[in-house]
C-alpha cells in the first residue's frame, strides 16, 4: 500500500518504518510550519520503505490515485488530506490541554474537542493516540498505540560515565509541561549532559542517531520530568534510554513506566531524588541491575512486534 504522510515527527515516522510491506511518501514542507520538519539525517536515518516527496510532484500522484491512505499528525495535515479526498488516519501526538498551555491559547477546550471529534466522525477518520493520557484528554474513542522499539537497536549499557543524561527539545520554552524548574533543582551541581534542540540554552542535539544511542549506553542514569496531566511520564527518548539498559529518575508521575526502586527512582521531593541520583552515580553495579529491569519493561510493553501488529490492524481495511 502507498501511504502519504508529512515529513514531521521524524522519530515517530522512523518507528513506522517497521511496516516494511507498505511504502510511505513523506511530503516535504518548504514553509516553516512546525518544529523538526522535513528530514534531518542526524535525527534518524530515512527508512528504506520511505521516500521524500516534493510538493510539485504531489498533484500527478493524487490524480493517478497513487495513494490508498494519508496519515496526518496535526489538524493542518488532516484538513489537507480531507481536501485531497484521501482516507485518513490521524495520529494525536499531544494532549489538547498540553498544547493550550504551551501555546498560551484562550480557545474553549470543550468546543475544540467536540469540533475535532465531529470532523473525524464526519469524514470517517481513524483516530490514533500515542498514549492513553492523550486519548483521554481529547475525550475520543480512538485507538491507543503506544510506541514500539526494536531492542536490537539499543544497548548494550555500559554506564561508565557517572553523569545524568537528558534528551529534550525546547526544555526551557516548554518548562511548564516538562517541569524545567524541578529539573534545575534536581540537577543543580551534578554532572549532567543535555541533548536536544535547545538554542536558548545553547544546547545542540546529538550529531547523529548513532551518537545519541552511544550517549544512552555510556551515561549512568537518565532523567525525565513532566507535568501531569499535560504530558505523560514518558516520551520516546525515555523509552530509548530504558531500551538501552539505563536506570531512570524523575518526578512521581501516574503514567511513568518506571517502577520505583526497581528500574529507577521517582519522587517529587528534590532532596530525596538528588540522593537517589547520587547513589546511582556512585554505584555502577546498582545502575546496571536497575537498567536491565528497565530494558525488560520495554521488551514486555513497548516492543516493536506489538506496535507493528496494532498498526497493521489499522491499515488492513485500507489495503484493498
Amino acid at each position: 500500500m502507498n501511504i502519504l504522510t508529512f515529513a514531521a515527527h521524524q522519530a515517530y515516522l522512523h518507528l513506522l518504518g517497521c511496516l516494511t510491506e507498505h511504502r510511505f511518501y513523506a511530503l516535504l514542507m518548504p514553509d516553516q510550519r512546525r518544529f523538526l520538519q522535513n528530514w534531518d539525517p542526524r535525527c534518524r536515518p530515512l527508512p528504506q520503505n520511505f521516500r521524500l516527496l516534493e510538493r510539485e510532484n504531489l498533484s500527478s500522484l493524487l490524480a493517478s490515485q497513487h495513494f490508498q491512505l494519508g496519515i496526518a499528525h496535526n489538524l493542518t495535515d488532516l484538513q489537507e488530506l480531507i481536501a485531497w479526498k484521501l482516507p485518513v488516519v490521524m495520529v494525536f501526538h499531544a494532549s489538547l490541554s498540553g498544547r493550550m498551555v504551551e501555546e498560551n491559547t484562550a480557545i474553549d477546550p470543550d468546543q475544540m474537542r467536540v469540533s475535532v471529534n465531529q470532523l473525524c466522525r464526519h469524514h470517517g477518520v481513524t483516530q490514533i493516540f500515542v498514549t492513553e493520557l492523550k486519548r483521554s484528554d481529547w475525550q475520543a474513542n480512538g485507538i491507543v498505540i503506544e510506541h514500539g522499539l526494536n531492542l536490537a537497536d539499543y544497548g548494550p549499557y555500559e554506564g561508565e560515565k557517572p553523569f545524568v543524561l537528558r534528551v529534550a527539545n525546547h526544555l526551557a520554552e516548554r518548562g511548564t509541561l516538562l517541569r524545567y524548574d524541578f529539573h534545575q533543582a534536581v540537577t543543580a551541581g551534578l554532572p549532567i549532559t543535555l541533548l536536544g534542540e535547545n538554542p536558548s540554552l545553547r544546547i545542540q542535539p546529538a550529531a547523529s542517531w548513532t551518537d545519541l544511542r552511544r550517549a544512552y549506553t555510556t551515561h549512568r542514569v537518565y532523567l525525565h520530568t513532566a507535568q501531569s496531566p499535560y504530558e505523560d511520564g514518558y516520551n520516546l527518548a525515555l523509552l530509548e534510554a530504558m531500551a538501552s539498559g539505563m536506570p531512570v529518575v524523575g518526578n512521581a508521575h501516574p503514567t511513568s513506566p518506571v517502577m520505583h526502586g526497581d528500574s529507577g527512582f521517582l519522587s517529587d521531593d528534590v532532596a530525596i531524588l538528588r540522593g537517589h541520583i547520587r547513589s546511582l552515580l556512585k554505584d555502577r553495579d546498582m545502575a546496571c541491575e536497575m537498567g536491565q529491569k528497565a530494558r525488560s519493561i520495554i521488551a514486555d510493553r513497548f516492543g516493536q512486534a506489538r506496535f507493528k501488529s496494532q498498526w497493521q490492524a489499522v491499515l488492513d481495511p485500507f489495503d484493498r
